[in-house]
Protein backbone atom coordinates (compact mmCIF):
# COMPACT_ATOMS: atom_id res chain seq x y z
CA UNK A 1 0.00 0.00 0.00
CA UNK A 2 0.76 3.18 -1.02
CA UNK A 3 0.69 6.71 1.27
CA UNK A 4 0.72 10.05 0.09
CA UNK A 5 0.79 12.78 2.54
CA UNK A 6 2.09 16.28 2.77
CA UNK A 7 3.95 18.50 5.03
CA UNK A 8 4.19 22.23 5.26
CA UNK A 9 3.10 24.90 2.87
CA UNK A 10 2.10 27.16 5.30
CA UNK A 11 3.50 30.61 5.82
CA UNK A 12 5.28 30.43 2.26
CA UNK A 13 7.55 27.09 3.23
CA UNK A 14 8.03 24.58 0.52
CA UNK A 15 5.11 21.46 0.55
CA UNK A 16 7.47 18.14 0.98
CA UNK A 17 5.30 15.22 -0.16
CA UNK A 18 5.66 11.57 1.32
CA UNK A 19 5.87 8.58 -0.73
CA UNK A 20 5.23 5.43 1.82
CA UNK A 21 5.12 1.62 1.01
CA UNK A 22 6.29 -2.08 1.35
CA UNK A 23 7.82 -3.47 -1.24
CA UNK A 24 9.58 -7.58 -1.80
CA UNK A 25 12.85 -8.18 -3.48
CA UNK A 26 12.96 -12.21 -4.31
CA UNK A 27 16.56 -13.11 -4.60
CA UNK A 28 17.02 -16.65 -6.47
CA UNK A 29 20.33 -18.57 -6.27
CA UNK A 30 22.67 -16.34 -5.22
CA UNK A 31 21.75 -13.11 -6.93
CA UNK A 32 23.50 -9.97 -6.38
CA UNK A 33 21.45 -7.70 -7.13
CA UNK A 34 17.33 -7.45 -8.26
CA UNK A 35 15.68 -4.63 -8.97
CA UNK A 36 11.80 -3.86 -8.59
CA UNK A 37 10.20 -0.66 -10.70
CA UNK A 38 7.98 0.86 -8.63
CA UNK A 39 5.23 3.16 -10.64
CA UNK A 40 4.55 7.34 -9.78
CA UNK A 41 2.85 10.29 -11.36
CA UNK A 42 4.71 12.80 -8.78
CA UNK A 43 8.35 12.00 -8.41
CA UNK A 44 10.80 13.69 -10.84
CA UNK A 45 14.47 14.05 -10.91
CA UNK A 46 14.48 17.91 -9.68
CA UNK A 47 11.96 17.51 -7.18
CA UNK A 48 13.46 13.94 -5.32
CA UNK A 49 14.64 15.08 -1.75
CA UNK A 50 15.64 12.13 -0.49
CA UNK A 51 15.03 7.95 -0.08
CA UNK A 52 15.32 6.16 3.48
CA UNK A 53 14.13 2.11 3.81
CA UNK A 54 13.44 0.05 7.19
CA UNK A 55 13.88 -3.55 7.00
CA UNK A 56 11.25 -5.80 7.88
CA UNK A 57 11.66 -8.97 10.00
CA UNK A 58 9.68 -11.62 8.47
CA UNK A 59 9.29 -15.47 9.47
CA UNK A 60 11.26 -16.28 6.28
CA UNK A 61 14.06 -13.80 6.56
CA UNK A 62 15.49 -12.11 10.39
CA UNK A 63 17.10 -9.02 10.07
CA UNK A 64 20.39 -10.69 10.56
CA UNK A 65 20.02 -11.96 6.77
CA UNK A 66 20.00 -8.26 5.68
CA UNK A 67 22.88 -7.79 7.03
CA UNK A 68 25.07 -11.16 6.99
CA UNK A 69 24.28 -11.24 3.15
CA UNK A 70 24.88 -7.68 3.06
CA UNK A 71 21.55 -6.49 1.52
CA UNK A 72 21.43 -2.95 0.69
CA UNK A 73 18.80 -0.43 -1.12
CA UNK A 74 19.03 2.55 -3.46
CA UNK A 75 16.79 4.76 -5.74
CA UNK A 76 17.91 4.69 -8.98
CA UNK A 77 16.66 5.34 -13.06
CA UNK A 78 14.05 8.13 -11.65
CA UNK A 79 11.69 8.46 -15.05
CA UNK A 80 9.80 12.03 -14.49
CA UNK A 81 5.61 11.81 -13.34
CA UNK A 82 6.12 7.46 -14.73
CA UNK A 83 8.36 5.04 -12.31
CA UNK A 84 11.31 4.94 -10.59
CA UNK A 85 13.56 1.46 -9.25
CA UNK A 86 14.31 0.33 -5.89
CA UNK A 87 17.40 -2.01 -6.57
CA UNK A 88 18.34 -3.96 -3.60
CA UNK A 89 22.11 -5.15 -3.61
CA UNK A 90 23.20 -8.10 -1.83
CA UNK A 91 27.31 -8.00 -1.09
CA UNK A 92 27.79 -11.82 -0.69
CA UNK A 93 24.77 -12.99 -3.06
CA UNK A 94 21.57 -14.06 -1.40
CA UNK A 95 18.69 -16.35 -1.78
CA UNK A 96 15.05 -15.24 -0.65
CA UNK A 97 12.50 -12.76 -0.17
CA UNK A 98 13.52 -9.57 2.20
CA UNK A 99 10.77 -6.97 2.88
CA UNK A 100 11.11 -3.62 3.48
CA UNK A 101 8.85 -0.31 3.87
CA UNK A 102 10.42 2.86 2.23
CA UNK A 103 10.42 6.25 2.15
CA UNK A 104 10.84 8.87 -0.68
CA UNK A 105 10.48 12.45 0.34
CA UNK A 106 9.91 14.98 -2.54
CA UNK A 107 8.88 18.56 -3.46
Amino acid sequence: MTFLTSIGGGGGGTTIYTITASLTFTFTNEELYVVNTVLNGSLTNSNFLSFSIINTDTSSMSLDDFTLNGVTFNIENIVDNTSFDIRANSLNGSTGTYTITYKVLYS
